[in-house]
């Protein structure tokens, strides 16, 4: 070999180094918590969220139908409880999502509605 040409070590080290140092820099970013810890808890609070608010929702309708078309008084009374705490919390709940910038839903998705229909 003349001075002038390059070890086989040196031809190799961006073939060998290059993937190395990108599966490195990869495992880096999974195992460092904060990296994945921005979004993945944030999807998984406003499902959270979301999920609260179309349950309180559907209580607040179905104390409304209870407090409306119940047989008894005790019944029309548990419904108008019903409407009360729930829509207070509903309104606790709305005001936390706000302050967290999460978009609550403002109607009954198909599944809550069904339940509320039968």
């Amino acid at each position: 070999m003349t001075g002038t040409s390059l070890s086989f070590y040196e031809l190799m080290k961006p073939i060998i180094f290059t993937p190395a140092l990108a599966l490195l820099a990869a495992g880096l970013l999974l195992a460092v918590p904060g990296v994945r810890a921005q979004t993945t808890p944030f999807v998984e609070y406003t499902n959270f969220l979301q999920a609260a608010a179309q349950g309180g929702m559907t209580e607040v309708k179905l104390g409304e139908f209870a407090a409306k078309k119940g047989t008894t008084d005790e019944i029309k009374d548990f419904g108008r409880e019903m409407v009360k705490d729930h829509g207070a919390m509903n309104a606790e709940l709305k005001a936390l999502a706000d302050k967290k910038g999460v978009t609550l839903p403002t109607s009954l998705d198909a599944k809550h509605q069904e339940l509320v229909d039968k």
